[in-house]
C-alpha cells in the first residue's frame, strides 16, 4: 500500500509542478489568463497539462 501512496503523491507533484510552469509561462508568452490560446510555445505547454490533468483521474479510478 505505501508504494501507491508514494505513485499517488509524485503525480500530484508532477501534475503541480506542470500547473506552475504553465501560469509562469503565461507572462513569458504573453498570454493573460484565462485565455487558452496565444503564442505556439505556449499552447504546448498548456497541452501537456491538461493532458496529464485527463490521466490522474482514470489511473486512480484502478486504485
Amino acid at each position: 500500500m505505501e508504494s501507491a501512496v508514494l505513485v499517488i503523491l509524485r503525480i500530484l507533484v508532477q501534475f503541480t509542478c506542470f500547473s506552475l510552469r504553465v501560469g509562469a509561462s503565461r507572462t513569458k508568452y504573453g498570454v493573460n489568463a484565462p485565455g487558452t490560446t496565444g503564442d505556439e510555445n505556449w499552447e504546448r505547454l498548456y497541452r501537456v497539462r491538461q493532458n496529464t490533468m485527463e490521466q490522474p483521474g482514470v489511473f486512480l479510478k484502478i486504485f
